[in-house]
């Protein structure tokens, strides 16, 4: 061999050892990263699964002290109904996080050795397709949950259910304020007069304890102002779930207009088989599912819903029906 060729030979070995070199210290370095990230996710998950643990205990004695408060006093059944709606927030709240806790402990049991890219604190893994429900989890369920049960516990127990009923004195007297209305809803109220009587009773003895002193200014949550809220709750429902809104609510009413409108499948057959026109009743359609559950149930919203724009809707949406039946009248006659 010349010695220009082990020149160039020797060249070669270098240039190659070098990339040889960089190859292996960038995979050692990426691997190193990817390891961290394991060890990361790995206490992230830990720190979780430790704070729905002290958020649970926490629900739990929110919980407890509410019924503490008024657990010997005897309740009518409504108003009962009304405190177990209250007292089933909590639960569901804490069965979420135990839920979701329980998910990341198989997660980490899944992933209790560690291999190189293969575990959730590497973001290609994380977004595979087989890894999308781990994936919502996560990303979005868990940061949910946490959210939700840190409102609920960043307020005293007396804030979160002074909003509670607060929000109800208000929409209460909204709709009390409607009770001579001439929309079809109110008029079909059955016992009206009697329940509004009651409605207003509730909203001004909850107005009072309200503004009683041990409530006002020490902030202490008495069970008369406990029972004036549950009062008011139980005398809205009967006004507005089963009164107004009694012909559009499944859990009053069996086969509710509400039910009728969404779940029929059969419009949009007749209207593919002999062209009829029914934009009328999409239009109604539209403006119930705003309101109502698939199955006719009413949709609770956690933001204020005008009741007044809630009736003026529900009547566009009866008037549409009514227009679409007179039209299906008409074609049938022809």
């Amino acid at each position: 061999m010349t010695r220009k060729n082990k020149k160039i030979i020797g060249i070669t070995a270098g240039i190659a050892s070098g990339i040889v070199g960089t190859i292996s210290i960038g995979t050692i370095a990426g691997a190193s990263v990817d390891h961290s990230n394991y060890k990361k996710i790995k206490q992230e998950f830990d720190t979780k699964i430790d704070s729905f643990t002290k958020f649970n205990k926490k629900l739990k004695q929110n919980h407890d002290d509410l019924v503490n408060i008024i657990k010997d006093e005897p309740l009518e059944d409504e108003v009962k109904a009304q405190l177990n709606m209250i007292l089933d927030s909590y639960n569901k709240q804490m069965q979420l996080n135990k839920e979701l806790s329980d998910e990341l402990i198989n997660i980490q049991k899944s992933q209790d050795k560690y291999k190189v890219g293969h575990h959730f604190g590497n973001n290609s893994f994380l977004r595979a397709k087989k890894n999308f429900k781990q994936y919502k989890l996560i990303k979005e369920r868990i940061p949910e949950a946490v959210t939700e049960t840190e409102t609920i516990l960043n307020i005293s127990q007396v804030e979160h259910l002074q909003k509670i009923f607060d929000k109800c004195e208000k929409l209460a007297t909204e709709v009390y304020n409607l009770r001579d209305s001439d929309n079809f809803l109110i008029k079909s109220i059955e016992n009206k007069d009697t329940k509004f009587n009651e409605l207003k009773l509730a909203i001004d003895n909850y107005k009072k304890q309200k503004e009683n002193d041990e409530f006002k200014k020490e902030k202490k949550l008495t069970k008369d102002y406990i029972l004036s809220g549950l009062k008011l709750l139980s005398e809205d429902y009967k006004v507005w779930d089963e009164g107004a809104l009694a012909k559009f609510n499944e859990n009053k009413i069996t086969n509710s207009i509400s039910k009728k409108i969404i779940s029929n499948t059969e419009i949009e057959t007749i209207q593919t088989s002999v062209g009829l026109d029914i934009s009328k009743y999409q239009q109604a359609k539209k403006i119930v599912n705003k309101y109502f559950s698939h199955d006719g149930k009413i949709i609770k919203h956690k933001n204020y819903l005008s009741r007044t724009s809630v009736l003026s809707d529900l009547k566009s949406a009866n008037e549409s029906i009514n227009e679409f039946n007179n039209e299906m009248i008409k074609y049938n006659t022809i």
